[in-house]
């Protein structure tokens, strides 16, 4: 099998949004022009970054991720380098940015939106002269490298408001390729529940056949705010949680829908719909994990440890300050000592005793 094929088998589905998705990968792949991947949180949109890839000259090349939801600072150096012996740098050789990691191959923007807009302008200039100025460098390097860029923001609006450059979004979106949610596109979810089924008997070698009727009803049915990441999170835990043939209704553990937030299941988090219209519905899915763990733990937890537990790949660690931030603000936890010994303490909801 070639690379667009391997890649393109593992968008999973069979709807006719999906069969969209493939016939754009088979069209933009062969190409070396910039792509931006739109939808949102737990779509996919890295697989389909990784079948552009397979699908293009490229594939033999590196595949380069980069989280651009990280402090300036932080995102120039990871970017574009640092020179060797750079005063203050801890590293004597240096350091090599994404850009030059991913010569000869593609380099895959993940939250493309939240890149500062001090960076905005270098990043244009990278794609409009194909080379990079590393951090203390006189002389730009140059580079070879497509550029695949993937965001769960409205950019139109943030152009609009001023968060977002236009003639770098003209730039990206030059192949755009936009990937509905879960929820609007139903047809795919037996053929991921059958993927994931088959991926979890042989990761935890556990008896499970099948899903009750009533179990398959819950999954068909929910409105899926966390999208394929969701649905495959919950087919995990349901996999631990039962210890017979049968996967029932009650071993999924559901999130609260990301419109209301008020789902019954969730009675202790019941009063997230004091938020829900202040912050953007991806955002609601983090917030949960966050109170979830915490309570998990007994109901305080070290910061640095609930850190390391949600700072990754996707959220980064300015992202997750916003989030902790915001749930203080909301009522939901409180920080408490002094760095780096701070405890996070979550807090009764509505409805709770003390």
């Amino acid at each position: 099998m070639d690379a667009q094929g391997q890649w393109n088998g593992r968008l999973i589905g069979s709807s006719a949004h999906l069969k969209e998705v493939r016939a754009l990968i088979e069209r933009f792949g062969p190409t070396d022009d910039s792509a931006l991947i739109m939808g949102e949180t737990g779509v996919g949109k890295e697989l389909v970054a990784r079948a552009l890839h397979g699908a293009g000259p490229r594939s033999a090349g590196p595949f380069v991720v980069s989280d651009c939801n990280i402090t300036d600072s932080v995102a120039e150096a990871q970017l574009f380098g640092i020179i060797a012996n750079f005063p203050g740098f801890h590293e004597r050789n240096g350091l090599v940015g994404r850009f030059e990691q991913a010569h000869g191959g593609t380099l895959f923007l993940d939250e493309v939106g939240d890149l500062p807009l001090s960076l905005q302008s270098r990043l244009l200039r990278v794609l409009q002269f194909k080379e990079a100025l590393p951090v203390g460098a006189e002389k730009p390097r140059r580079i070879d490298v497509r550029l695949i860029a993937a965001t769960n923001q409205d950019l139109i609006a943030a152009v609009r408001e001023g968060r977002f450059r236009l003639d770098l979004f003209h730039r990206l979106a030059r192949l755009p390729i936009c990937i509905k949610p879960l929820r609007e596109r139903r047809d795919d979810i037996p053929d991921l529940i059958a993927h994931f089924m088959s991926a979890f008997q042989r990761q935890y070698r556990k008896p499970v056949e099948r899903l009750s009727e009533s179990a398959m009803t819950r999954l068909l049915t929910h409105k899926w705010p966390g999208n394929v990441r969701e649905l495959e999170n919950v087919l995990a835990q349901a996999f631990v949680l039962c210890d017979g043939a049968v996967i029932e209704e009650e071993h999924l553990r559901m999130f609260p829908a990301m419109w209301t937030a008020t789902d019954p299941s969730w009675n202790s988090l019941s009063s997230f719909d004091r938020i829900a219209r202040r912050f953007a519905s991806e955002r609601i899915h983090r917030l949960t994990r966050i109170c979830e763990d915490v309570r998990a733990a007994g109901g305080r937890m070290e910061l640095k440890a609930l850190r390391a537990l949600h700072v990754n790949g996707h959220i980064g660690p300015k992202q997750f300050s916003r989030d902790i931030k915001d749930l203080e603000d909301g009522g939901f936890i409180r920080i408490q000592g002094r760095r780096p010994q701070e405890v996070c303490e979550a807090l009764p909801s509505e409805g709770e005793d003390e």
